[in-house]
């Protein structure tokens, strides 16, 4: 009777070792960044200006010129100082504008290449899915089946 016993629970413990294992899931969703918009800088085009150098020697024939062409004489000047500071000032904003065209294309570069990752990222994620998913639909060998040796 104790090896009937014996028997039935050793039949029972192996029974319950064939039990499918749990199924694995993954629920991962593609990571999607959004789009930079950046609009278009639009090029600087100034109009020309025309600079007048008014000395002693030339300075009634420019007001009579002026008069002239019906344009009001007002006489607007800077000194030698005055042109050098105008100079540097205009320099100034030629170097702001260059810094703000590498900080765009920063981040053009910056978003461009994090897409890029973003994309194998997502093809890394769907690789192993369809992985489990082939591994999940694999027959399961039961612990009798891998002890038959008539197989």
């Amino acid at each position: 009777m104790k090896h009937i016993i014996v028997g039935i629970i050793a039949v029972a413990l192996l029974a319950g070792c064939t039990a499918k294992p749990k199924m694995i899931e993954i629920s991962a969703k593609p990571i999607e960044k959004p789009k930079l918009v950046l609009p278009p800088a639009e090029e600087l085009r100034l109009k020309d200006l025309e600079w007048v150098v008014i000395n002693e020697e030339n300075a009634q024939e420019v007001w009579d010129k002026l008069k002239a062409d019906k344009k009001d004489p007002v006489l607007i000047g800077l000194t030698d100082d005055g042109y050098e500071i105008l100079a540097m000032n205009m320099s100034d904003i030629m170097k702001l504008l260059q810094q703000q065209k590498a900080i765009i294309a920063a981040y053009q570069n910056y978003y461009e290449n994090s897409e890029q990752a973003l994309e194998n990222a997502n093809a890394q994620i769907e690789g192993a899915q369809a992985e489990v998913e082939a591994q999940n639909s694999a027959p399961q060998e039961s612990v009798l089946d891998k002890l038959n040796p008539f197989k």
